[in-house]
């Protein structure tokens, strides 16, 4: 199998039923978007700030809440078989339904969106680096 390389102007349909979870549906199609290093170093960077720490002084907080909901905003680009209580027709993916997916679901579309890799690529740069002393 070959290599697949992000990209983020490149998009696909997975089918609900081949994600690795359970309850899946034949018939819903999700068009998802690759999430490459920069997409996701943009997410992290527009929701981090400097906080005071009083051992460390300045440090970064990111609300990581927030960058998995830019996230799979980013890379649910459109679904079909997706639908609100009560109707047939597939519901808008907008941002307010796609928050209304269940938690597994969203983690598993941005798996497959290519999460897994940009995430274990931050992780090992940050392991690279020791903490500062702290400042007395």
């Amino acid at each position: 199998m070959a290599v697949h390389l992000l990209d983020e102007n490149n998009t696909r349909e997975i089918k609900d039923a081949d994600l690795p979870i359970p309850d899946t549906d034949q018939k819903t199609v999700y068009t998802i978007r690759d999430i490459t290093k920069a997409k996701y170093r943009e997410f992290i960077k527009r929701h981090t700030k400097k906080v005071t720490s009083r051992q460390r002084g300045m440090v970064d907080e990111t609300d990581f809440q927030k960058v998995s909901d830019d996230l799979l905003d980013y890379a649910l680009v459109a679904w079909k078989g997706v639908t609100l209580p009560g109707s047939t027709d597939d519901a808008p993916c907008i941002w307010e339904n796609k928050a209304r997916l269940d938690s597994v679901r969203s983690a598993a579309i941005l798996d497959a969106a290519g999460i897994g890799q940009v995430e274990e690529a931050s992780e090992q740069k940050k392991a690279s680096f020791r903490e500062p002393a702290p400042v007395a």
